[in-house]
């Protein structure tokens, strides 16, 4: 009989075959807990792991990172409808659930007696499999990789970018100490124009066989002007070289960034929902 158990070592093997079997929509498992190639390693201290199924296999996955965030993998329709599964959501109380779009009904649903749904999104995941050509956005010398990069003027740039997206930006001498491991590996890169350093892009973290573009950013200033087009495309000749697919995630209403990676061939693999909770706490 399927139920909800908490993931400890012995279930390793079947969720990493899980993992495989739902590539398409698994990327975000891929950055919360700690692989080897297509092996788990560990699971990080802040994150609790739940699996739906049984010994002969899983059906759902459910990710949940100190306990404000449930990320909800699974092709079972029913799986949030379960009483099960509404006492985790109890328990935790996340502020908001990210899962597979065919289940947003039954998670708006059960939440409704426990909570009021503030704002909904979707998330599209896209890949691209090829570099694009000449007539593509960001062809050409609209910003340049610098050749000596000034590491107090990239951490100043990534500080104004957390500003921009974090709650608790890091500290100039963080930021810096990360910026120099990340962009020896190549991972990491920022660009300029007229000297001054005006975008940054990074590969954020690995899937078996993908990489994950992120921190995709432009000073609005510059905007417009393929500065966008030119760090996707060096992120992407930096993935290919490794023999791997870069893939990224961007919200739905987000058009002007959908369009651009559409015009670099980036296409929609898989669709994840974000919905924010108010609880009812009483």
């Amino acid at each position: 009989m399927p139920e909800f158990f908490k993931m400890t070592t012995i279930h390793y093997k079947m969720t990493e075959a899980f993992l495989v079997a739902n590539a398409a929509s698994a990327a975000p498992v891929y950055s919360l807990l700690e692989f080897q190639g297509t092996k788990i390693k560990s699971i990080p201290e802040n994150i609790d792991v739940y699996l739906y199924g049984s010994i002969d296999g899983i059906t759902g996955l459910m990710v949940f990172l100190m306990h404000e965030h449930l990320f909800i993998l699974s092709g079972d329709r029913g799986l949030m409808g379960k009483y099960d599964f509404l006492k985790l959501i109890r328990s935790y109380r996340p502020k908001w659930i990210k899962g597979n779009p065919g289940a947003v009904h039954q998670v708006m649903h059960i939440a409704k007696p426990f909570s009021t749904i503030q704002d909904s999104n979707d998330i599209m995941i896209m890949m691209a499999q090829s570099l694009p050509g000449s007539e593509a956005p960001g062809f050409g010398e609209v910003c340049r990789l610098p050749e000596a990069l000034d590491l107090k003027e990239a951490a100043a740039l990534m500080q104004r970018i957390e500003k921009a997206f974090a709650l608790h930006p890091s500290s100039i001498n963080r930021l810096k100490q990360r910026i120099v491991q990340r962009v020896a590996d190549g991972e990491q890169i920022f660009c300029d124009h007229g000297g001054e350093l005006i975008a940054h892009g990074a590969i954020e973290y690995y899937t078996p066989e993908s990489a994950m573009l992120g921190g995709i950013y432009v000073d609005p200033v510059m905007r417009g002007k393929g500065c966008g087009g030119y760090v996707t495309r060096a992120l992407m000749k930096r993935v290919f070289d490794k023999n791997m697919t870069p893939i990224l995630c961007v919200y739905t209403d987000n058009s002007e960034a959908r369009g651009l990676y559409e015009a670099l061939g980036f296409k929609t693999q898989a669709i994840l929902l974000e919905i924010h909770l108010d609880y009812d706490r009483s």
